[in-house]
């Protein structure tokens, strides 16, 4: 990549430095707070591209499929590669089930309808792992 935006080149367009618990109350609420943490985290990151159709690729910490949707509504697609965390996979993600069904170099897209609106768990399954892009 030479840095040239025409040939396809990624970039990182922002970062946000996330702000401790003693935000003094003069600020006000911040902008999205009412959506909770990561899926507000989602709105403000992706809200200059908004109605662009624009792809933004995020890391797994941020994989909630309520977040995908609300950017999705805002005309910005958002993905991210899924993973269990402490408490289980993320919601509308059916993991184990996807681990245990899938053979190895098998690929598949599966879709679900969430409030009339589809959204995708891409599949691959390697040889210890099951890679999942939800979007």
């Amino acid at each position: 990549c030479n840095g040239d935006l025409k040939e396809g080149c990624p970039i990182m367009y922002r970062v946000e430095l996330v702000e401790g618990k003693d935000r003094p109350k003069e600020l006000g609420p911040k902008e999205f707070e009412d959506q909770g943490k990561t899926v507000g985290l989602m709105m403000c990151m992706s809200k200059n591209l908004w109605n662009t159709g624009k792809i933004v690729t995020m890391d797994s910490g941020v994989s909630v499929a309520k977040g995908i949707l609300a950017m999705r509504e805002k005309g910005v697609f958002g993905q991210s590669l899924v993973k269990p965390r402490g408490h289980g996979w993320p919601v509308l993600v059916i993991g184990n089930y996807i681990d245990e069904y899938f053979e190895i170099g098998y690929c598949e897209t599966l879709e679900q309808i969430v409030d009339g609106v589809k959204f995708f768990i891409h599949c691959q399954k390697e040889d210890k792992y099951v890679t999942k892009i939800m979007s």
